[in-house]
């Protein structure tokens, strides 16, 4: 399935965007564009986060800014309790073409078309952010340009999909394949998914789907599936009782040794390392 178009209706009489504020028991798969930047706070909540070629987790207090037309998706493992909190922006930067004081957030608004990502969120942008909703229309828009600000200042960015993406067929073909693919590997995570098995079902020869594989993403699907597995892991290391090795051979590791090799290559320490910093950082009990 190709990324769904969503069209969105961001003004109004007393407002040229949209701000949104909205509690989730479960973040479900929607991966979809729309002309509009978007700037997304999840303030409570986990899972894993797709955004173009770029798969990552998300946890309490991740802060992305969306560039135009990039495909997207937030997804829940589980059910959330409490409920999640996501806040955030729909915007079109063209309403900072018109004043030249704004040239600052060019840069800003490219690096976001690959999709931006800031580690550690400051405070005054986050309180911006759970404040808007209270404000009037004129100091909510004052409270905006004040974000962006201090945004386009924040050298702490990530920049997370590897490429832009521009709405092409080609774009959209390759966009339909990735999206089949990672359904099918969300839907039987605790299988064991073979180059064969994952080449039937995109109907391409093994040599082929390999090759395209590369060129669509820039990785290989051995190291795209195991970051995608690894993903789950550490939701489920978060949010499950179960032991390390169940969790690992629920997500489709077979052998232990083989899933503790993979997962600190991928996030730099061991699982258990991993549950317990993240508890630690968190405040949560280890």
């Amino acid at each position: 399935m190709k990324p769904i178009f969503e069209s969105l209706n961001i003004s109004g009489p007393t407002s040229s965007f949209r701000y949104f504020a909205a509690e989730y028991n479960k973040l479900e798969p929607h991966w979809h564009y729309h002309p509009e930047m978007e700037l997304v706070y999840i303030e409570r909540g986990s899972g894993m986060r797709f955004i173009g070629d770029h798969i990552s987790n998300f946890y309490d207090g991740d802060l992305v800014l969306l560039g135009e037309n990039i495909p997207h998706q937030w997804i829940s493992h589980g059910v959330e309790n409490p409920p999640g909190i996501v806040k955030g922006i729909h915007f079109s930067k063209k309403i900072f073409e018109e004043l030249p004081e704004f040239s600052t957030l060019n840069n800003l608004f490219l690096e976001a078309n690959r999709g931006l990502r800031y580690p550690s969120p400051q405070t005054p942008v986050i309180h911006k952010l759970r404040e808007m909703g209270k404000l009037p229309p004129l100091k909510r828009l004052i409270t905006f340009w004040e974000i962006l600000d201090i945004l386009s200042n924040e050298n702490r960015r990530e920049i997370l999909s590897g490429i832009t993406f521009i709405q092409d067929s080609s774009f959209r073909k390759n966009q339909m394949r990735l999206k089949n693919i990672n359904d099918f590997i969300l839907e039987n995570i605790d299988r064991k998914i073979t180059l064969d098995l994952i080449a039937a079902h995109t109907h391409l020869t093994k040599t082929s789907f390999s090759r395209w594989f590369q060129q669509a993403t820039g990785k290989s699907f051995t190291a795209y599936l195991a970051e995608i597995r690894i993903g789950k892991v550490c939701c489920d290391l978060l949010q499950s009782d179960q032991s390390i090795s169940e969790i690992a051979w629920n997500n489709g590791f077979q052998n232990i040794s083989h899933f503790n090799r993979v997962f600190k290559s991928i996030k730099g320490e061991s699982p258990g390392k991993y549950k317990m910093t993240y508890n630690r950082s968190s405040g949560n009990p280890s």
